[in-house]
């Protein structure tokens, strides 16, 4: 089993946000109501509205790792060039922001 590190926030009326850390996905089992407000991943596992901000604002050379910090109203984090720096950056963004919640569908 992996362990990861957790940051849990509980606001005044009770509502609970937390960051848990790099997991293995298979030691925590089946998981549920619970949002993702972020994602890291290569350029081809980016979300096509992440693709088209990046085009839209600048010009990138497609590395290896981005965070992608659109479900919570944010940009598109990076290029990175290891897993490991898109995670960190990704983490004291939304840190930094007191883990914003992502809209619900």
């Amino acid at each position: 089993m992996t362990q990861a590190d957790t940051t849990i926030i509980i606001d005044d009326d009770g509502t609970i946000r937390h960051l848990v850390g790099a997991f293995d996905d298979d030691a925590l089992g089946v998981i549920t109501g619970h949002y993702r407000n972020s994602w890291v991943g290569g350029w081809g596992d980016l979300p096509l509205q992440a693709q088209q901000w990046l085009a839209a604002s600048f010009t990138y050379d497609p590395l290896p790792w981005w965070a992608d910090m659109s479900p919570v109203d944010g940009p598109v984090l990076g290029p990175f060039t290891t897993r490991d720096d898109a995670l960190k950056a990704e983490t004291e963004w939304l840190l930094e922001r007191d883990l914003p919640l992502p809209a619900r569908n």
